[in-house]
């Protein structure tokens, strides 16, 4: 493992628990490059802030010699009300055509990267431009959608570009009281939520070796 990159929103960046999960991929693989891309309240679609499909239109962003790519994205999807589209959709606006659009983009220029996507982790907040606080995988977002539904399809897009899925949507608990004693807001994970991350993360990228 030579060459490591991580796309993601605040949750893959080193703001929180003390440097997240990538201090813990820097130990467990001292010898790879990390390039890490995480940007904070950003999602996948279009229709959220610094998404990572603009973030692709980049070459500076694009790592072809990449042999890990770890996409960590769906949550802020769900906050900002990103539409969902359907399973053929193409559109980068909507949650499945940003999925196509993004997968398709590394796997023609990242030609020989494992990629890797998470599914989001319970959150507990009060979505965009809307009233209710809760739980996000059971809350409709401004769209009329929950957490669950983003879920879903990043499990359904897995059906058609075939890469690696590890679901950590239960590994910090999923109701208020399981999870608070491993966030800091009951959205971003904090130190001992990164090492249940990490251990879960790491024995899955050594068996995808």
């Amino acid at each position: 493992m030579k060459t490591i990159v991580i796309y993601g929103d605040s949750i893959s960046t080193t703001n929180h628990g003390h440097g997240g999960y990538m201090k813990h991929l820097e130990k467990s693989f001292p010898n790879a490059k990390i390039y890490n891309h995480a940007i904070g309240s950003s999602g996948l679609s279009l229709s959220t802030p610094n998404s990572l499909v603009s973030l692709l239109e980049f070459p500076q962003n694009i790592h072809p010699e990449a042999d890990l790519i770890l996409i960590w994205h769906g949550t802020n999807d769900w906050y900002w009300g990103a539409p969902l589209g359907n399973a053929f959709d193409l559109d980068p606006y909507t949650f499945y055509g940003a999925l196509h659009h993004t997968l398709k983009i590394l796997n023609t220029r990242s030609l020989h990267a494992k990629i890797l996507f998470l599914t989001p982790l319970y959150r507990n907040e009060i979505p965009h431009q809307c009233l209710k606080k809760g739980n996000a995988y059971h809350l409709k977002n401004l769209n009329g959608h929950t957490l669950k539904v983003y879920k879903e399809a990043i499990i359904n897009a897995q059906v058609i570009h075939k890469f690696s899925l590890l679901d950590l949507s239960h590994i910090l608990g999923t109701t208020k009281i399981k999870a608070y004693p491993y966030f800091e807001d009951l959205v971003h994970p904090n130190q001992q939520g990164y090492q249940l991350i990490s251990k879960s993360l790491i024995e899955h990228i050594k068996n995808l070796s």
